[in-house]
């Protein structure tokens, strides 16, 4: 779990999930995800397979031509998607702000 400080992923750095077994990630802070980064790049199903599991009620921010394809689980948080963020997959949050 991080806990200590924000997760951020910006400037073109690109998370890909190979194989078939689930990547979880554990965060109780801020997620920042922006400026071309991706996550999961993939034309095949796998949307599932990248997780980002948040009880906390920090913001999760998706912008700046940002690619996700995956799953994020964050129930009391605020979900921001905004300049061209591409996001496929399912989200569950508090709000959701276009």
């Amino acid at each position: 779990m991080v806990d200590s400080s924000d997760f951020k992923l910006d400037n073109n750095a690109n998370i890909t999930v190979n194989g078939n077994n689930p990547v979880k990630l554990y965060l109780n802070r801020n997620i920042l995800l922006s400026n071309n980064a991706k996550i999961n790049p993939t034309s095949n199903d796998k949307s599932s397979l990248f997780q980002i599991v948040s009880s906390s009620s920090q913001d999760i921010n998706l912008d700046n031509n940002m690619y996700f394809y995956g799953f994020i689980w964050a129930p009391l948080a605020e979900i921001t998607i905004v300049n061209n963020a591409e996001v496929y997959g399912a989200m569950v949050g508090k709000t959701f702000y276009p």
